[in-house]
């Protein structure tokens, strides 16, 4: 599994690499590099932030509970939880209908249904692939998910390799215990 998952890995940096280079030699060699990255001092707000975070979570195995090792996994940041939250419900409602104004004492309601559009807001730079075009290529798009597809195959191997940490940890320790006893 471990070998398997390091050989995906290196096809997809791969793939990645050659479409991060397809990109640059369509928009141009200086179209795409550090340069085009935001700058904390520009504008506070678009600062480069993460898009995910790793959480590290103490496990046992299954087979035995003896086995101790950590399994790793991306967690999106808390701020955009409820950003992407509010933008979906936003989105999926696109009119809001405001409250119903209360009665006058006649039985009428006062005026109508009103309703009021919601304001899409302008896309933020959250998406990486935005800081280099305003219409990014083909291949810079394919590049981005190869690379976030492989962040992903990169915590798998964490937690195979932790898995395997653990298996040997534990072997040894059945090792010390058994020399000791055979000392005894």
């Amino acid at each position: 599994d471990l070998v398997e998952a390091k050989v995906k890995l290196e096809e997809v940096s791969k793939n990645g690499w050659m479409d991060m280079a397809k990109a640059r030699y369509i928009m141009g060699s200086t179209a795409i590099s550090t340069l085009q990255l935001p700058k904390p001092e520009e504008d506070s707000d678009t600062g480069i932030e993460p898009s995910a975070t790793v959480s590290k979570q103490e496990c046992l195995r299954d087979g035995s509970k003896n086995v101790r090792y950590y399994h790793y996994s991306l967690n999106p940041p808390p701020s955009a939880q409820d950003t992407t939250s509010q933008s979906k419900q936003e989105a999926a409602e696109g009119l809001r209908q405001r409250k119903q104004e209360s009665n006058n004492g006649d039985g009428d309601t006062k005026g109508g249904s009103k309703v009021e559009e919601v304001k899409k807001r302008p896309k933020s730079l959250s998406d990486p692939v935005r800081w280099f075009s305003a219409m990014p290529p083909a291949p810079l798009k394919r590049s981005q998910k190869y690379f976030q597809s492989g962040v992903e195959i990169v915590l798998e191997i964490a937690n195979l390799q932790s898995q395997i940490r653990g298996i040997q940890n534990r072997i040894k320790y059945l090792k010390r215990m058994k020399q000791k006893q055979t000392e005894n």
